[in-house]
């Protein structure tokens, strides 16, 4: 196995599924609490978060509403094609091999340093 640290599989269906639904979750909330701040909506509040966002979920805009059933009918409908990349495929089958082996792989840099006087 000759590979890069950037070398990366690509992902299955499912785990990109899992990801694109979290990160558009993530997207419909900021954008609304993006727009509570246009709409004049926002209550402005005195605490301190300390950098962190909130944990607090905004509220449902009557105005996204249309637009975000949309997106995630969009999501819903995704179709994946087959990769036929010679190189992933072989990435793909060492990585099972490696997940399936009992051995222990460590990954390790070798710097050679060469000490005068």
């Amino acid at each position: 196995m000759n590979y890069s640290d950037k070398n990366i599989p690509i992902p299955s269906n499912q785990d990109y599924k899992i990801q694109l639904i979290s990160k558009t979750e993530k997207f419909i909330k900021r954008m609304r609490w993006k727009a509570l701040q246009f709409l004049g909506k926002l209550e402005s509040t005195d605490k301190l978060t300390y950098g962190f966002q909130t944990r607090h979920c905004p509220p449902v805009i009557e105005q996204l509403v249309d637009f975000e059933n949309d997106l995630m009918l969009m999501i819903k409908n995704i179709q994946f094609k087959r990769s036929n990349d010679s190189f992933q495929n072989n990435l793909i089958v060492d990585i099972h091999e490696i997940r399936k082996s009992n051995e222990i792989f460590i990954a390790a840099l070798i710097n050679l340093v060469i000490f005068t006087n």
